[in-house]
């Protein structure tokens, strides 16, 4: 388990540290380094980013519910018809 853990951690270290040296061969506004993503995106949560977060949570589960209730039996139903 624990060497699980360690390679998780070795495979997201490795991506950060390739991010970075890409971001500073291309030097340009179109591959940002990982330290400027994870500021802007803080920046972006305390500007209300979490609040639409929040609501596309909420619809992935309801829309995830209705299908479990409405479609579940449908496909019990159906499942039983000798077609």
């Amino acid at each position: 388990m624990k060497m699980k853990r360690f390679d998780l951690l070795f495979a997201t270290l490795a991506i950060f540290i390739f991010w970075q040296l890409l971001a500073w061969v291309v030097n340009r506004p179109l591959l940002p380094s990982p330290v400027t993503v994870v500021l802007a995106f803080g920046s972006e949560l305390q500007r209300g980013l979490a609040e639409h977060f929040l609501a596309s949570l909420w619809r992935v589960l309801a829309s995830t519910f209705l299908a479990i209730v409405l479609a579940a039996p449908a496909g019990l139903v159906l499942g039983q018809s000798a077609r």
